[in-house]
């Protein structure tokens, strides 16, 4: 369904690397929907791998899948009847990090689609002090498609 409602936008916007930058409120919608479904399928797949798993985050996530799946971070997934591919999990590694007073704990390198759903979540009218700009408009093409193709790699491992 949500790769449906995706290439239902190509009726308005055609998926082409010189869209990437486009945005938009359906944008926005589907940004969310989609890094949504990442956060319960890849919770789901870390109890699939160790049925023990009690991590809530993409740090933690990061490291149940990395390190049980090698490869994972350097897939890529091509568009069929597009020029176009991505690589939505490139670099995807974490670092055990020990807080003072603390246990260790994974910090991951998030893929940058991961980091830009967090400020249209968390800061979606926010202005960047980088480029003037509200975060919204970090629910690009671009963006989206990643998440999207980010989703696909993790349920086709899970399955």
């Amino acid at each position: 369904m949500l790769e449906k409602d995706f290439l239902a936008t190509e009726r308005y916007v055609a998926i082409d690397s010189l869209n990437f930058g486009a945005y938009s409120n359906e944008y926005i919608k589907q940004y969310q929907a989609i890094c949504s479904e990442i956060d319960v399928i890849a919770k789901s797949f870390c109890r699939e791998i160790d049925s023990s798993f009690k991590g809530s985050s993409i740090n933690t996530y990061c490291k149940c899948i990395v390190d049980n799946n090698t490869d994972f971070a350097s897939r890529t997934i091509n568009l069929r009847d597009k020029d176009i591919t991505l690589k939505p999990w490139d670099n995807w590694a974490y670092t055990m990090e020990t807080p003072q007073n603390g246990s260790p704990r994974p910090v991951a390198s998030n893929p940058d689609w991961w980091q830009k759903y967090n400020k249209v979540k968390h800061n979606r009218t926010t202005t960047n002090s980088q480029t003037g700009l509200p975060y919204y408009k970090l629910a690009n093409q671009k963006n989206v498609l990643d998440a999207l193709a980010a989703l696909f790699q993790l349920e086709m491992y899970y399955h």
